[in-house]
């Protein structure tokens, strides 16, 4: 992809604070230490912080460039977090006000501080090529670690699906997929097919059905910008409709049972639960009947019921650990619906239309992923390394290959014009 980049206004300090950071978060190697070495995620939460309160500060004083560009879009998304802050303190007030709700305040202030660091952190077009750089690294080796975890269970938590460091999963199926679209741009294009077939491997693994769904998301959205059908309108058309077609046709086969052969013939099975074959569609309980998915369901109807009694300030902050059901809502909708209200869901929403706002051609696909993956999960904003993603995609808007292109393509048609015109003056 092409596209420019501010050569100018570079801070190494925060370029290399940045891309550590971004692999000690993003591959979940401060989770491991913290399970391993009881090093609290905590330390490396304040260290960020720090470092970024002392980096904004002194370049302040110094070299206010280097911070990169303070435009209405970006002080928009400050403004969301001082609203989201201040009504999740208010949600904390009409709460059990318990040990768990308590809890669910600090994580809550926790990660609107980094939120907030990281966007400072990423506002520069180098430092977002760089975290381009470190997702495509890690969604490659997240890709292998879970392949692994797979065939030799080590690190899951969940035995037939693989994990890898992530330990859960759903959490690797979806950091998986949404970092291999951030990293995307950097993949040089004989390879790109093979780029998403591994990583589709590595979230096939996972077995978690929301990731396979926001692969194949990113894969149509990559082919509808024509990053990887063509660039000629009717062979993009043409290799959409294929794109799509061979998607459609691989999520058959892989929720209504249809692989069921080629597991056996290719000996899987040893590896599977009966869980992980039903997933697949395969065994009494059909891919959307298993266990998993009922119990979605039943939680489904107990939240629209608490969003009856409670439609506009909602249930209080932690109230879904806390209520009867054994799990949480797994739906990021219903999440911010049942505990903060009408309020806090328009809270939410509001945050994704400002991020589509911002983000680049790149950018949208990750937000529709963000999008359905919101419809599986309830973590969004509690995990950091999803915090990095939403970071990154604001910091998109400093690079966009495909206003680049039109750039570019619009210097061409002027140089082709002006240089007509010379002719005939002659």
């Amino acid at each position: 992809m092409n596209f420019k980049i501010d050569e100018k206004n570079r801070s190494f300090t925060a370029e290399a604070f940045l891309i550590v950071m971004a692999f000690w978060i993003g591959s979940y190697a401060y989770y491991q230490m913290f399970l391993i070495y009881e090093l609290k995620p905590l330390y490396s939460y304040l260290l960020i912080v720090f470092f970024t309160f002392l980096w904004v500060l002194y370049q302040r004083v110094i070299n206010p460039a280097r911070l990169g560009p303070m435009d209405d879009r970006l002080k928009n998304i400050c403004l969301w977090i001082c609203l989201y802050i201040s009504w999740t303190s208010i949600t904390y007030l009409y709460s059990s006000q318990s040990s768990i709700a308590t809890e669910a305040l600090i994580i809550a202030l926790e990660t609107s501080a980094l939120l907030a660091c990281f966007v400072m952190l990423v506002n520069n077009s180098v430092r977002v090529v760089e975290l381009s750089a470190v997702f495509a690294i890690l969604a490659l080796a997240g890709s292998v670690m879970c392949l692994w975890d797979f065939f030799e269970p080590t690190y899951s938590t969940v035995p037939g699906r693989g994990a890898g460091l992530y330990r859960n999963p759903t959490i690797a199926g979806e950091v998986i997929s949404l970092a291999m679209t951030a990293g995307f741009m950097l993949i040089p294009k004989k390879v790109r097919w093979i780029y998403l077939a591994f990583c589709g491997l590595g979230v096939l693994a996972t077995f978690s059905r929301a990731s396979w769904l926001s692969w194949g998301v990113a894969v149509i959205g990559l082919a509808i910008m024509g990053y990887i059908a063509g660039e000629r309108k009717l062979s993009r058309l043409l290799m959409l409709l294929f794109i799509i077609m061979l998607i459609a046709l691989l999520m058959f086969a892989l929720f209504f049972g249809a692989t069921e052969s080629l597991i056996n013939e290719l000996g899987l099975q040893q590896y599977m639960t009966i869980n992980t074959l039903n997933r697949l569609g395969i065994g009494d309980e059909a891919s959307l009947g298993d266990f998993s998915a009922n119990e979605r369901r039943k939680v489904l109807m107990f939240s629209l019921d608490m969003i009856r009694n409670a439609p506009y300030f909602g249930n209080g902050l932690g109230y879904t650990k806390e209520w009867p059901m054994r799990v949480g809502p797994h739906n990021m909708y219903l999440l911010q619906w049942v505990e903060g209200g009408l309020i806090q869901i328009i809270l939410y929403i509001s945050l994704l239309l400002i991020l589509w706002i911002m983000a680049s051609s790149l950018g949208k696909i990750m937000l529709m992923q963000f999008v359905l993956n919101s419809l599986f999960t309830h973590n969004n904003l509690e995990h950091p390394a999803m915090l990095l993603l939403f970071a990154f995609i604001i910091g998109t808007r400093l690079i966009n290959p495909a206003q680049s292109n039109r750039l570019q393509g619009d210097m061409h048609t002027a140089n082709k014009l002006e240089a007509t015109v010379l002719y005939r003056d002659k």
